[in-house]
C-alpha cells in the first residue's frame, strides 16, 4: 500500500495547494478525484497482473462472487483439508457478524451512518461447538479494506480471537494455507 498511500498524498497535497492558492475549491476537488480515479485505476490493474500471473482468477479478471462469501469450492477444499488432520475440528462457512455478535455477547464494531456493514466470516473452525479460529476469504482486496471490516480484525486481535485472512488474488497453495491454519490452531 505504500505506492498509493504516497499517491494519495500527494494528491492531498496538491488539492491543499490549489484552493489555497486559487480558492477554486471544484478545480480542487476534480483534480483529488482524477487523482483518485488514477490511483484506483493503478491498483486494479496490478491486481490483474497477480491475478494473471498466479492463474487466481478468470479471464476477465473479475470475479463474480461477493468479497466475504465463499462459494468457490476450491479454497474450502483447502481449509478442509488442513483440519482432516485432527478430526476434532468441524467447518462452518459463512458466519454473519449478527451470530458473531450474539455468540460473544457483545457488539464487535461500530455503526455508523455512512459506513459500509463488515462481511460475513468466510469459515468458522470449531472444536466441540466452540470457535477456535476464524477465517475470511476475501475475493475482492478492496472490501477487506473498508473501516468496519478493519475494525473486525482489530476487535479479534484486542481480544485474543485468532483470526487469518487469505486473499483470492494469491496463490494460496496448499501447503501455505494449511501451514497457517495449523499454526493458528
Amino acid at each position: 500500500m505504500g505506492f498509493l498511500d504516497n499517491l494519495f498524498n500527494k494528491g492531498s497535497k496538491a488539492v491543499d495547494n490549489a484552493v489555497k492558492d486559487s480558492g477554486l475549491a471544484g478545480e480542487a476537488k476534480k483534480l483529488f478525484s482524477d487523482l483518485e480515479n488514477e490511483a484506483t485505476r493503478a491498483f486494479n490493474q496490478t491486481v490483474n497482473e497477480v491475478q494473471k500471473a498466479t492463474g487466481s482468477t478468470s479471464d476477465n479478471g473479475v470475479d463474480s462472487v461477493p468479497a466475504g462469501s465463499c462459494s468457490g469450492g476450491d479454497f474450502e477444499d483447502k481449509v478442509q483439508a488442513a483440519i482432516a488432520t485432527d478430526g476434532t475440528y468441524e467447518l462452518e462457512k459463512d458466519l454473519s457478524i449478527s451470530q458473531l455478535e450474539n455468540e460473544l455477547g457483545r457488539e464487535v464494531y461500530t455503526r455508523k451512518n455512512g459506513t459500509a456493514s463488515p462481511d460475513n466470516i468466510s469459515f468458522v473452525i470449531r472444536s466441540e461447538g466452540n470457535p477456535v479460529l476464524y477465517i475470511r476469504y476475501w475475493k475482492a482486496y478492496q472490501k477487506y479494506n473498508h473501516a468496519a471490516n478493519r475494525e473486525i480484525k482489530g476487535f479479534c486481535d484486542n481480544n485474543g480471537i485468532k483470526m487469518l485472512d487469505f486473499f483470492a488474488y494469491l496463490p494460496n497453495e496448499d501447503g501455505y494455507v494449511a501451514d497457517r491454519i495449523q499454526s493458528a490452531l
